[in-house]
């Protein structure tokens, strides 16, 4: 990226220089200055085509080799993007609203153009509808070895969050002995079933008086703190809706609260053409970002904090103690907050051709030096198909290329890291969407998948995973979810001799099991 004027501007981490680098400069190849190869993209050819200007000392080729600065710069830049993932949140999650108002609707719909699903999210987007539906059933079959001996697993998860009720029930198997499972629990109590175990199924009653041996032990705060923990986890089958429709609402407000003004225009390139784009800038600083994570960090809270209270007070009566605990209440906004301090002021800068994102520039400097973080939307069959990502600090910079390309039905996608001079790829993925094949190609192994999906259901069937396991993942909508059967061993009420007969019980039935 480069500009035609000088232009200003961590379920979180990232990063950000005065004068815009090209998408491969001097400091990524390696090269002198005024040898530097122009950008190679396979998939969209061209590059931008303002020059920025060479650095007043050229790199040397021949100069001795100074350290890298890549952990130091990462560590800098991760407190970066761990803020410009918030604000990238509120624009994504305003644009799918479609709420706009006159002061920030140009981004707005440059960035619901541009945001828009490719092929293999939207095969896999009716998983997220029915799990935000409430009322489904996830099926999970795994086979696969370790340490020399066969494992397999299948288990299925039934939700009805408007009759607040979820059972999980399956089998697993390894080194040639299988158990059965079967949990349920629904606002009157929790059953569980291991008749590999013990032939009679375990019983706790939130609502009944514990005067049982394990009361004793416990003690009565201990299960009062998890008969709420429980009947919380129930209520909040419904409550997630509301959590997540209350952070859209922060993020919508403080997002309407900046303010935005023009900036010169920049060359871009979009489809393999270089073309001008209209800019318009806005400034994060601390202060804001820090009140925006405060009002997040409070949405959490308001759901949560019961359910936080609960395991300390669990977690005190086992005989843990605040030193321990101190770190509990701790969520990823306030951690957020801890990386921010002493943030520099962030120039973000918007650049859109024919209403949607060509590039994201944000800009700052601290007493490190000069940061950048670029992001340009180069195109393909969608806006984001060809993506590169260029973080620099203090002249050290390097780039995160997305390159894709589709032919006939497959989109097939390359993931790049260059950085000092050596292209490294991270991942390939193919996906045949005419077929429903995903492959990925990864250092650690091979994932090979198929995926059929329907409004009624969605079904992912990988084999090769990681050369190891097949996993097969099934969700449907609707849910058939039914209690154990057989007599119930009642942990609240137990006595203590009952407890001995238990556990004598369970080794005769076990010995020799494992």
């Amino acid at each position: 990226m480069s500009e035609n004027n000088e232009t200003k501007f961590d379920p979180v981490t990232g990063q950000n220089v005065a004068q815009t680098p090209q998408p491969e400069n001097p400091y990524v190849t390696g090269q002198n200055v005024a040898q530097a190869p122009q950008p190679e993209n396979p998939y969209v050819a061209g590059q931008n085509t303002t020059q920025t200007p060479p650095p007043q000392n050229p790199y040397d080729p021949l100069a001795a080799p100074q350290p890298s600065n890549k952990k130091n710069m990462k560590i800098l830049l991760g407190v970066i993007f761990g803020v410009i993932a918030v604000i990238a949140i509120a624009i994504i999650c305003c644009a799918a609203s479609g709420v706009f108002t006159s002061k920030n609707k140009k981004v707005l719909k440059a960035a619901k153009n541009t945001f828009v699903p490719n092929e293999l999210m939207k095969d896999l987007n009716p998983g997220t509808t029915l799990i935000a539906g409430g009322n489904y059933t996830l099926a999970v079959e795994l086979a696969g070895e370790t340490d020399g001996e066969d494992i397999g697993i299948k288990a299925s998860y039934q939700q009805n969050a408007e009759q607040k009720m979820h059972s999980v029930n399956g089998k697993v198997e390894y080194s040639g002995v299988s158990v059965d499972f079967h949990e349920y629990m629904d606002e009157d109590g929790l059953l569980i079933s291991v008749p590999k175990l013990y032939p009679d199924v375990f019983g706790y009653y939130f609502n009944e008086e514990k005067d049982g041996y394990a009361a004793d032990i416990l003690g009565n705060k201990f299960f009062d703190a998890f008969d709420d923990l429980c009947l919380t986890s129930m209520n909040d089958m419904a409550a997630s809706a509301k959590m997540s429709a209350d952070y859209l609402q922060v993020l919508k407000e403080n997002y309407d609260a900046l303010e935005f003004v023009n900036a010169p225009k920049a060359t871009f390139q979009i489809e393999g053409k270089d073309v001008s784009c209209k800019g318009y800038t806005t400034t994060l600083t601390e202060e804001n970002v820090d009140a925006c994570l405060d009002e997040l960090s409070e949405v959490y809270d308001t759901y949560n904090k019961n359910t936080i209270d609960d395991v300390k007070t669990m977690c005190k009566e086992l005989g843990l103690d605040d030193e321990d605990l101190k770190d509990f209440d701790c969520n990823a906004f306030d951690s957020l907050k801890d990386k921010i301090d002493g943030m520099p002021d962030l120039d973000v800068t918007f650049y859109i051709y024919k209403n949607r994102l060509a590039a994201v520039v944000v800009t700052g400097t601290d007493e490190t030096g000069d940061m950048e973080l670029d992001v340009e939307f180069r195109g393909g069959t969608t806006p984001t198909q060809n993506t590169f990502i260029t973080y620099g600090l203090n002249g050290d910079s390097g780039t995160l290329k997305i390159l894709g390309k589709t032919e006939d039905s497959v989109d097939k996608t390359k993931i790049v890291e260059v950085y000092d001079g050596e292209k490294t790829t991270l991942a390939s993925i193919n996906y045949d969407y005419a077929n429903k094949e995903l492959e990925i190609e990864t250092d650690d192994g091979d994932i090979m998948a198929t995926i059929d999906n329907s409004d009624k259901g969605l079904v992912i069937d990988m084999e090769d995973l990681y050369s190891a396991s097949t996993l097969k993942l099934t969700l449907k909508r609707g849910s058939n979810i039914k209690k154990p059967e057989g007599d119930v061993f009642d942990i609240g009420t137990a006595s203590e001799d009952d407890f001995y007969d238990l556990v004598y019980d369970i080794q005769d039935l076990t010995r020799g099991l494992f």
